[in-house]
C-alpha cells in the first residue's frame, strides 16, 4: 500500500462546477492540515483556484515518511536509453525523470491533481474565467544567480508558441492567450477569450527557463532553471550528472549532493546492476518490477495518479493505414488480455480500448472493450478494405516489454496473413523516424496524459494530439469535438462531447490503446522518499539516501 501526505482542498470538480458558472473567486488560502492516507487514483475533473503554501509534488512511499532525512551522496539512476532531446518544453521519454529536475513550473499538482503553489506562489481568476493574475514567489533565483522574474514567465509561453521550436504540443495551448501583461517583476496577467479550465493542466508540463541564457528556438547550450539540481556533465551516450542546487527556495532540499545517470541500453543489463548494487534506481520491465517487489532490498514504486498506458499508433500518412477499415482490423487483431495476463502479468488494471482512468471524466467502461480480440473480424475488414496480402513496418523504441509485446502481435497477424516486421530503434533514431512519417506503419510506445482533462490529452499528447499528431491524422470533426470539450460550461453538454469523442476514437483507431502501464521504479531500499509529480515523473526534491 503508498501513502500519499496531501493538503485538503476543493477538488477540480467542484471549484470547475463554480468556476463555469460564472461565480467570482478572490484567493482561497491554502489549508495546511494533510488528508489521510489515499489509495487508488483520484478523479481529475476540472480547475482549482487556489494559492498559499507551497506542497509541490506527490510523495509516493512503501511505508510512512521516514525518520530525519540524510544530507548527502549520490543517486545512482539507470536510464533507459540516451536523451533525445536537451530542449526543456519537448516532452519525451527520459527527459522526464532526468532532465526536468533541473527546472521549476508555475504550479504542481498534488495527488488530487489539484494545483499548488510553485513559482507562482498564489493566483486570482476573474469572474468570467477569461484572466488569470499569477503572482510570482520572491527571490528564486536561477543556476546563474539571477533572479526569476514575470520576464521570465513572458519569454517562456511566447518560446513556446514559436513554430521554430519544435514544440508542437504546447502550440495550441501556448495560443489561448490573447494578451499577456507583466505589469512588475513578480505580477503575470493572461487573458483569454473563452474560459480556460485546462490552464493548469499546461502549466504543469511548463518549465520555466532562464530568458537571458536561452536564445532562440534552438535548445540551449547551458540547461539553467530554477529547480532543484543543476545540469553538469554530460557524455552522450555514456552518463549525465546532475548536481546539488545550493540555492534552492525550498529551504534545506534537496538532500542529495548529486544524481549520476547512467544510460544503459539493455535493460536486463539494468535491472543486473540494480541487483548487484552499482544502481540504486531503475524503471525495470513488469515481469522483474514484480519479482523485485517481493524483495525485502527493494521497493517497487508506483505512481497512484498515473495516466500512462501501452499503445499501438498507425501511421495514418502512408498506405494501407489511411485506411480507416485497415486500422480496425489492426485493433481487432490486438489480444490485450493475453498482453495485460503474460507481459504485465494483471498488475496495473484491465486491459482497455480507451485512455481514461476509471475516475476520469470521460470513463465510459462499457467502451472500453468494443476492440475484443477477434482474428476473423479482422480478417474481414481487411478484406473489405481490399487489402489481400500486406507486410507492416512496426517499430519502437529500445526493447523490454514493448517488443514483448509487437512479438505476441506478429504471432496474431500472421494467422490472418499479415506479416509484421519488428525494428527496434536506439531512442534517439526513433524518435527521429517517427516524426518522419515514414519507414513505419505502426509504432509501439507508451503514452500518458490521460490523467488530466480529455481536452488536454488531444492537445498535449503527440500521439493524440489534434494539431500535429505523430500518427499524421488530422481532420475537422476531431479539431471541433476537442475544442469543444475545452471551452464548454454546460456540464450536461461537456459530459455528452466527451462521449462523442470516445465513439471517434474508437471509430477512427489512429491510437490503439491496450493496457494501463502506470510510471513506476524500483529502488533499493536505503533511498528513501521518492515522489511522482502530477505529470508522470519522479520527483526527488526530497529523496535522500539512509
Amino acid at each position: 500500500m503508498f501513502r500519499l501526505t496531501i493538503p485538503v482542498r476543493p477538488t477540480r470538480r467542484e471549484t470547475l462546477r463554480l468556476f463555469l458558472a460564472g461565480v467570482g473567486m478572490g484567493l482561497v488560502a491554502a489549508c495546511t492540515s494533510s488528508a489521510p492516507a489515499l489509495t487508488g487514483t483520484p478523479p481529475p475533473t476540472g480547475l482549482v483556484q487556489a494559492g498559499g503554501q507551497p506542497t509541490t509534488t506527490v510523495q509516493v512511499s512503501s511505508t510512512a515518511p521516514a525518520s530525519q532525512p540524510k544530507t548527502g551522496g549520490t543517486l545512482r539512476f539507470g536510464l533507459s536509453g540516451d536523451l533525445t532531446s536537451l530542449d526543456p518544453h519537448v516532452i519525451v521519454p527520459g527527459s522526464f525523470d532526468t532532465l526536468w529536475q533541473v527546472y521549476d513550473r508555475l504550479t504542481a499538482y498534488d495527488a488530487t491533481l489539484r494545483p499548488q503553489p510553485m513559482l507562482a506562489e498564489s493566483w486570482d481568476i476573474s469572474s468570467d474565467a477569461r484572466q488569470i493574475k499569477l503572482n510570482l514567489r520572491k527571490g528564486v533565483q536561477f543556476h546563474s544567480g539571477r533572479e526569476l522574474t514575470s520576464d521570465d514567465v513572458n519569454f517562456t509561453l511566447n518560446r513556446i508558441k514559436d513554430p521554430k521550436t519544435g514544440v508542437g504540443q504546447f502550440v495550441a495551448m501556448s495560443s489561448w492567450f490573447t494578451s499577456l501583461e507583466t505589469p512588475d517583476k513578480y505580477t503575470v496577467l493572461l487573458r483569454s477569450d473563452q474560459p480556460r479550465p485546462d490552464v493548469f493542466d499546461l502549466f504543469e508540463y511548463l518549465n520555466i527557463v532562464d530568458s537571458q541564457t536561452v536564445t532562440g528556438a534552438a535548445p540551449p547550450d547551458k540547461l539553467i532553471g530554477s529547480g532543484p539540481f543543476t545540469w553538469g556533465e554530460y557524455v552522450q551516450g555514456d552518463h549525465f550528472i546532475l548536481s546539488k542546487n545550493q540555492n534552492y527556495w525550498q529551504t534545506g532540499k534537496p538532500y542529495l549532493d548529486e544524481i549520476r545517470v547512467q544510460i544503459v541500453r539493455d535493460p536486463q543489463a539494468a535491472v543486473t546492476q540494480l541487483e548487484a548494487g552499482a544502481l540504486d534506481l531503475f524503471s525495470p520491465p513488469a515481469q522483474d518490477a514484480a519479482r523485485l517487489a517481493k524483495d525485502a532490498n527493494y521497493t517497487l514504486i508506483v505512481n497512484p495518479i498515473s495516466g500512462s498506458y501501452q499503445l499501438f499508433a498507425a501511421n495514418c500518412q502512408l498506405p494501407p493505414c489511411d485506411n480507416k477499415l485497415v486500422r480496425q482490423a489492426l485493433n481487432y487483431a490486438i489480444d490485450r488480455q493475453r498482453i495485460s495476463d503474460t507481459v504485465f502479468l494483471g498488475l496495473y488494471g484491465s486491459p482497455r480500448d480507451l485512455p481514461w482512468p476509471d475516475t476520469s471524466p470521460a470513463a465510459e467502461p462499457s467502451k472500453n472493450m468494443q476492440y475484443a480480440f477477434d482474428l476473423d473480424k479482422a480478417k474481414s475488414l481487411l478484406q473489405q478494405a481490399g487489402v489481400s496480402t500486406l507486410s507492416l513496418d512496426f517499430i519502437l523504441a529500445g526493447g523490454g516489454d514493448v517488443s514483448t509485446m509487437a512479438q505476441i502481435y506478429q504471432a496474431d497477424l500472421a494467422k490472418i496473413g499479415v506479416t509484421l516486421n519488428i525494428k527496434s530503434l536506439e531512442p534517439p533514431g526513433w524518435r527521429t523516424v517517427t516524426a518522419s512519417l515514414k519507414d513505419w506503419n505502426i509504432n509501439g510506445a507508451s503514452s500518458d496524459y490521460s490523467q488530466l482533462l480529455p481536452s488536454s490529452l488531444a492537445t498535449l499528447s503527440a500521439w493524440w494530439s489534434y494539431a500535429s499528431s505523430s500518427t499524421g491524422f488530422k481532420d475537422e470533426q476531431y479539431t471541433q469535438l476537442v475544442t469543444g470539450i475545452a471551452g464548454e460550461a454546460d456540464a450536461a453538454k461537456r459530459k455528452q462531447l466527451m462521449s462523442q469523442l470516445n465513439d471517434y476514437l474508437l471509430d477512427q483507431s489512429f491510437v490503439m490503446v491496450i493496457v494501463p502501464n502506470p510510471a513506476k521504479v524500483v529502488v533499493r531500499a536505503a533511498l528513501k522518499d521518492v515522489g511522482y509529480t502530477g505529470h508522470e515523473s519522479l520527483d526527488l526534491t526530497s529523496a535522500w539516501l539512509a
